[in-house]
């Protein structure tokens, strides 16, 4: 432990669970709870989850710094120092998942430091979880030694251990487990989304805030479906690309093996395991569809922030193949979206009306990504909260400062708003204005289930009556009606076709230029 300047303690590598190493490799997590011998230093960060670290980059640079080890289920406290006996088991919690498409990333990242947003009078824990072949594999030797017939998900039961561990020693460090959020962006969010679907995580939070999230289709246990195989398939042609016949000996590799299969470039089609895995429709961690949970109204019924970036899009250039489809004009543009949209393409070109389609930074290209990946997303979550009682909050970030890059409010530059880490970054005035806002927003979401404080601008509920969210733009809170008004109808009827034909693929891989050419 070490007390920071302003009076914080700081706690770093709290073991949460057994060490998924050995026989424990692809088991649920179980939470910790054997004592260890004197005094714990808690001093320093925990190894980082195995992963691929073949990326270009400040975030890779950052991570490729970091130990990486199996053995990576610690978690880090931030709290308030010199607390009093009244002050323990008082203070709200925010639990922090990073995101790194269920791949990457570390709650170690230095970006991530907790002790800004403790300040404000909160406990900020952040968590490691498995990732990866590591967290989210599928075999069916596993689903037969399972006692609830499952595989796959392994990366989600350690966020739940990491939710109990909160729930038994929390007070210690003066939080209360009867107030607890989680919060997270990009895969932390989608994190924060199938936290509230899955029964297995009902009532260890109580809120939850969504940065950039998204819902993705489950991998189905046993049944091919929506353009992907089994993932128990998966599972087994990717223990043949590694040499493996049988459970055993997949549990006796070494892990740095295994991930240099997962590296190689031809894993995805030697294999059928993706480098960028999927969550597995169960049973039991996820009864159901994400989707279909939701609108059921089976989630959690816990508040909700939820909001995303004005150019998520952005990223998506930088991860697939667009340049191989660039249209040659606009006339060739309608061409491509006529011959994927048939009688919806006038709505479709009326919403991503094209301006310089031959570049990826024309609108037309990014606009599409960002609402069928994360608007509809998001809207979907909140228009189905209709089902629940709680308050669901929805926000837009559309900061643009120059030290963004291209487009401006890509993906993830939201971050160092939330927690005062610029890290390489020269924030503008704005910036910092801007920061202060959000994380008021944020701290008094934690505490009370509503974002409001002494001088910003009324943060009011999402209602389909009005539509209300709120806009962070040139420095400031701005609140507004009807976002993006028809992008989330429009992919709603999309994915909807997709979902009743059963073959097709409907993620955000699957959209504007690189949709199937013929909606069936």
């Amino acid at each position: 432990m070490e007390v920071e300047g302003n009076r914080l303690s700081v706690f770093r590598g709290i073991p949460y669970a057994v060490p998924p190493v050995g026989e424990r490799r692809w088991k649920p997590a179980e939470v910790w709870s054997l004592p260890w011998k004197g005094v714990r230093g808690a001093k320093v960060f925990s190894p980082i989850g195995m992963q691929p670290l073949s990326g270009a980059g400040p975030y890779y640079d950052r991570l490729r710094a970091l130990q990486m080890s199996e053995d990576c289920l610690y978690l880090n406290v931030w709290t308030p120092a010199d607390l009093s006996g009244d002050d323990l088991g008082s203070l709200p919690v925010m639990v922090w998942m990073h995101g790194g498409s269920l791949v990457n990333g570390a709650a170690s990242d230095p970006r991530f430091d907790g002790a800004e947003l403790a300040r404000k009078g909160v406990v900020v824990v952040s968590i490691n979880y498995r990732l990866g072949v590591f967290g989210y594999f599928a075999h069916p030797e596993l689903t037969a030694e399972s006692p609830h017939h499952a595989s796959g998900n392994y990366g989600v039961t350690d966020q739940i251990a990491a939710l109990q561990w909160v729930q038994k020693n929390i007070p210690a460090f003066g939080g209360d487990p009867g107030n607890v959020t989680v919060f997270g962006q990009s895969a932390g969010a989608y994190s924060a989304i199938y936290l509230a679907a899955s029964p297995l995580a009902k009532g260890l939070f109580h809120k939850a805030i969504v940065q950039s999230g998204y819902l993705k289709f489950l991998q189905p246990l046993k049944r091919a479906g929506y353009g992907m195989p089994a993932a128990e398939e998966s599972g087994v042609k990717f223990a043949r690309s590694v040499g493996a016949g049988t459970l055993r000996e997949l549990r006796a590799m070494p892990a740095g093996k295994i991930m240099e299969v997962v590296n190689q470039a031809e894993v995805a089609d030697s294999s059928g395991y993706s480098t960028i895995p999927n969550l597995v429709l169960d049973g039991w961690v996820f009864p159901a569809q994400l989707y279909e949970i939701y609108e059921r109204g089976e989630q959690n019924d816990v508040p909700f922030i939820i909001g995303l970036t004005s150019n998520e899009g952005h990223q998506m250039t930088e991860t697939t193949d667009w340049k191989a489809h660039l249209p040659s004009d606009a006339q060739d543009y309608a061409k491509m979206a006529r011959a994927r949209y048939g009688d919806l393409a006038d709505e479709y070109l009326s919403l991503y009306p094209a301006g310089d389609p031959t570049t990826i930074d024309d609108p037309a290209w990014i606009a599409p990504y960002r609402d069928a990946f994360c608007t509809w997303s998001h809207q979907k979550v909140v228009r189905e909260s209709r089902h629940v009682s709680s308050n669901v909050y929805l926000y837009y970030f559309d900061q643009r400062s120059p030290w963004q890059g291209r487009g401006g409010a890509a993906h993830s530059t939201d971050l160092p708003y939330v927690f005062n880490n610029w890290l390489g970054i020269h924030p503008t005035q704005a910036d910092v204005r801007l920061g202060d806002i959000i994380r008021n927003y944020w701290v008094s979401f934690a505490k009370t289930g509503a974002p409001e404080f002494a001088g910003g601008p009324q943060w009011r509920p999402h209602k389909d009556k009005d539509r209300a969210y709120m806009a962070f733009r040139d420095g400031k809170a701005v609140p507004g009606k009807n976002l993006l008004p028809g992008a989330f109808e429009f992919w709603e009827r999309i994915f909807d076709e997709r979902r009743k034909s059963g073959d097709l693929p409907w993620t955000f891989i699957s959209i504007g230029v690189h949709a199937p050419e013929k909606r069936q």
